[in-house]
């Protein structure tokens, strides 16, 4: 969408009608920013909507499907324990071991938790 200025137009002149806040816009990942991919997600997850209608009003063959839909959402909630932890660390000024210990323990957890899920989409 955002190669194309005439394609941005559309998709955001679709945001504007199904009211979908435009603040931020879509986001592109940055390969060496794990964060990037995270807002990337995000702001895709705000778009869901947008995404659709655009994709049928312009005969989009390779848009996201509901089971790539799912996914998207899995992974976003993946990563949003890892980024809410980032930015509990990067904005305190003395981040303490006791609120270290606990988020990396919860990360812990989350992680066995997901490597023994019968979903596919983070356990593989």
């Amino acid at each position: 969408v955002k190669a194309s200025p005439s394609r941005m137009q559309i998709f955001n002149e679709i945001a504007q009608q199904l009211r979908v806040p435009s603040k931020k816009g879509l986001v592109l990942d940055i390969l060496t920013r794990w964060n990037s991919t995270f807002d990337m997600l995000q702001s895709t997850l705000t778009y869901k909507e947008v995404f659709a209608r655009y994709a049928d009003s312009q005969h989009y063959i390779t848009a996201p499907s509901v089971d790539d839909w799912n996914k998207t959402e899995e992974i976003y909630k993946f990563f949003k324990v890892f980024k809410e932890t980032t930015n509990l660390f990067y904005g305190s000024k003395y981040p303490t071991s006791h609120a270290y210990f606990s988020k990396v323990w919860g990360i812990q957890d989350m992680l066995m938790e997901e490597a023994n899920s019968q979903d596919e989409t983070i356990a593989s």
